[in-house]
This record gives C-alpha cells, structure tokens and sequence, in this order.
C-alpha cells in the first residue's frame, strides 16, 4: 500500500513539473509572440539596455527617454568630425533636450565619443530602430585655453593632441605656462557658465573643477580654462 502511495505521489510530482513547465513555456512563448508582433518593444528594449550599459560609464539624462540610431554605412559619415572613430554597428545615442550626442560600441562595451549638441543646427539624420529621425550632431566647438601649471616642457602640447583626439568638440584657442609651477592636481575653471562642458572636461582630464587661483589671469573668449597639473600624463 505504502508502495502504491509513493508512486502515485510520484506520478502527482511529475505531472505538477510538466504543468509547471509548460505553463513557463507558454508564458515566454506568448511574450515571444508579443515582441514579433510589435518591433517597437525591440527597440525600447534595445534602448533600455544601451542606456544601462552607458550609463556604468558617464551620467546620463534619467529624464527623457533618447532617440537611438545604428551606423550601417560609416563613408556616409565620414566628413562629420563627430563620427571620425566609429564603425559600422556603433549606436549613436541622442538626447534632444539634454543636447547631448553619444557613440557607443556595443562590440567593445565602450563609448568611443560624446560631446554635446546644437539641436537648431542638424547637418542631416539617421533613421533609427522605432523609425523615428534622430539628428546627426553638429557639434559647437567648446573654446578651450591650456595652462601648463608645471615645470614640465611641452605639456600644453601633449595635452592638446590628447584632448583633440578623444573629442571632436574641443578646439585649443590658446596654450600658456600658469603663473604658478606648482599645482599638484588638473583644474577645471568654467568660464562660460557650462556645467555639462565642464563636466565633459573633467571627466576626460580626470580634472577637478575649480574657480580661478588667486594669481592667474582669466583668458578672453574661452569656455574653459585647463590649468594642467603634475596628474596629467605627459
């Protein structure tokens, strides 16, 4: 009798598991046929999750939801500045109203660029995956001036070709040694009032936002001075 119990307890288990596996199946079978039926739960999707990977790197708007563009022909790109390093399969990420332009590689898990946006100036634009137009960002230079604030030689130089190349948006206006030889840190002094420039150029510096030293003369025409520290790499 006993035997028979635990085989029909047995039989009772196995059947549960089946339903229970079925049932799961069924509900991921459904949310399947959900996602083929709408691409516009892909697309949100995709956008979730690029977001969330951007976003273990640099702060990101948590505001508005931003427009989301594969580069599937690069030469079509290539006269931009902007799109100088991507690749084919880079997503551009465009925040309208935070006005700021990201490219992502999803292959490497690294943003190769960003900057920040004039939206009243598109130079053209990339349909993206919910087919909507996301601009493609013409970039307002942001005017920065050097101060070497070591005894290093050719460090304004350096530092010049190093800013240059990681952002498009930067244009050198001036190079100069700081009054003081001494500081130990990279300062970031914003000029124009910019937090989202400053913030951009201290995170490519490593630099820490400062207001100007006692001592040092505020260059004419710049949004940000940069006076260079032992901290930067020559």
């Amino acid at each position: 009798m006993k035997r028979l119990q635990k085989k029909h307890l047995l039989l009772l288990l196995v059947v549960l598991l089946f339903a229970a596996a079925a049932a799961v199946g069924g509900y991921f079978y459904f949310k399947y046929q959900q996602i083929k039926n709408n691409p516009n739960i892909v697309a949100q999707e995709e956008t979730k999750y690029i977001t969330g990977q951007i976003g273990k790197f640099i702060d990101v708007p948590k505001d508005e939801q931003p427009s989301l563009a594969t580069i599937t022909d690069i030469a079509k790109l290539k006269d931009q500045p902007f799109f100088k390093k991507a690749k084919n399969g880079d997503k551009l990420i465009v925040y309208n109203k935070a006005q700021k332009a990201i490219l992502y590689r999803p292959s490497e898990n690294k943003i190769i660029d960003f900057t920040l946006v004039d939206m009243s100036q598109v130079a053209g634009a990339q349909t993206n995956s919910q087919g909507a137009q996301s601009p493609s960002p013409t970039t307002q230079p942001i005017k920065v001036v050097l101060y070497n604030g070591t005894g290093k030689q050719g460090l304004t130089s350096s530092a010049e070709a190093r800013l240059t190349s990681q952002n498009a948006a930067i244009e050198i206006i001036a190079k100069a040694n700081a009054v003081k030889q001494d500081y130990k840190k990279t300062l970031i002094i914003n000029l124009s009032g910019n937090t989202d420039q400053a913030n951009l150029l201290a995170t490519a510096t490593n630099g820490q936002i400062s207001s100007l030293p006692d001592g040092e003369k505020k260059p004419a025409n710049a949004d940000l001075l940069i006076i260079l520290g032992d901290d930067f790499p020559q």
